[in-house]
Order: structure tokens, then sequence, then C-alpha cells
């Protein structure tokens, strides 16, 4: 048996990786990024546009005020040499920045607005929203309330805003969102329609078999909120 010689071992060549100093703000968002840098020296500013991608760089040198803005370019312009340590010290201060950014001393959560879209989230949240509301609905001025607009509050709506706003809202939606509500609910909305229309959802509804939860909730909540303008505008108005 002829026995093969070895294969030549390639020789491993240490290639030098780019140094990239500022990787790490590439997950901060825009505004984020503004608010890193809305209080530092335009040297700062300086450094940081020669590692940021172009798009980046001209959205925050448009963010600054005009003598900021005459001072950087100036700058830019002229050309820098800046040693790796001012590089550093840099990089240091927006990653203190950063992690005060991501882990801060004091961190802000909720509020009624808040709140409100994580009860209007999705159908399997509808016993969750009800409970709460029945708990604390009346609360904080019932803000909590008026931003859920839970679907049967629609009795509490005036009849003619209603009636305004259903005749603009897909008939199927209208059929969707009577599935299985209560008899006086229904007849309020039926009674906001013109006659002709009333009895065409009214046959909607009898074909209707096996609507699943998130349908129901689905053509609810665009009803919702298509009335919240005008009930939002009247409660403002009257307040």
């Amino acid at each position: 048996i002829e026995l093969l010689p070895p294969p030549e071992t390639e020789e491993k060549v240490d290639v030098a990786r780019p140094y990239l100093p500022f990787a790490f703000i590439r997950q901060i968002t825009n505004d984020d990024l503004w608010k890193m840098c809305n209080d530092v020296p335009a040297e700062t500013i300086e450094v940081l546009a020669n590692y940021l991608p172009p798009d980046r760089t001209a959205w925050l040198l448009n963010q600054l005020d005009d003598d900021r803005l005459k001072q950087v370019s100036t700058d830019l312009a002229s050309g820098q040499v800046w040693p790796r340590t001012t590089v550093e010290s840099v990089k240091e201060e927006f990653l203190d920045k950063y992690r005060q950014l991501v882990n801060p001393d004091e961190i802000s959560v909720g509020g009624v607005t808040n709140y409100a879209s994580l009860l209007t989230s999705s159908s399997q949240v509808s016993t969750l929203s009800d409970r709460v509301l029945d708990l604390v609905g009346e609360g904080t001025n019932g803000d909590l309330r008026k931003q859920v607009f839970p679907f049967k509050d629609i009795m509490e709506v005036n009849t003619d805003d209603l009636k305004s706003v259903l005749q603009n809202v897909d008939r199927g939606d209208i059929a969707f969102a009577l599935v299985e509500q209560d008899e006086d609910l229904v007849e309020k909305v039926l009674g906001a329609m013109e006659p002709d229309m009333a009895r065409s959802i009214s046959k909607r509804m009898n074909l209707l078999e096996n609507i699943s939860p998130d349908v129901v909730f689905g053509a609810q909540r665009r009803i919702i909120n298509a009335l919240r303008p005008i009930v939002m505008g009247e409660g403002d108005e009257n307040g």
C-alpha cells in the first residue's frame, strides 16, 4: 500500500482585527444615541463621527444646534489625528452612558396608556381586562377605563355619534363584534343604524357559526378605535 505524504500544514497567520470601539452603539436607537450625545463636548462628537455609519453620523450632526454644528464641521473638515487614549476615553464615557441607559438607577414603568395597551392586546386578556376594570376602572378619574374602552361601554355612547361612526365601519366587523353580546348592547348598536342596514347585520349574525374569539375581539377593537376620537373629543370638551 502506497502511503500518501501528509498534507502540508498551512502556516497560521494572525490577522489583526479591525478596531471597532463603538460597535455596541449599533444596539442603540437614534433617539437614545442623542440622549447620550446632547451634552457632550464637540470633540466627543467628532471622535464618534469617525466610527459611526455615514447615515447615523449625518443624523447625529443634524441634531446639533448651529454653534456646535459649525465647530464640529470646521474640525472634521480640517482633518484630525487623535491618540488611541483619547478614543478609548470617549469609548469609556459612552459605555458608562450605555450601561446607565440599559440598567438605569431608576426604572419608570407602566402608566395608564401602557397598561391600557396591555389590557387590549388580544382576546386572551379580555377576562383580565374585565377584572381589572371592575377593581380599579373608576380610579384615576376613570382614565384607565377610558383608555381601555371596553366594547360594552358602547352603551354609554351618544346614539347620534354611534350612528355616524357605524355608517363607515365594515358591516362584517359589526356582525362579528355583536356575537354573543348582551341583548341590550345588540339593540343599542342596531338601533343606531338605518333599518335596512340593521336588518342586513342581523341576517349576517344569524349565519355566523364557530367564530373564534380573536375574530370577535379584532372586530370590536376596530369599532372602538373608530369611535375613540369622537368619544375622547366629547370628553375633552366636557372636561
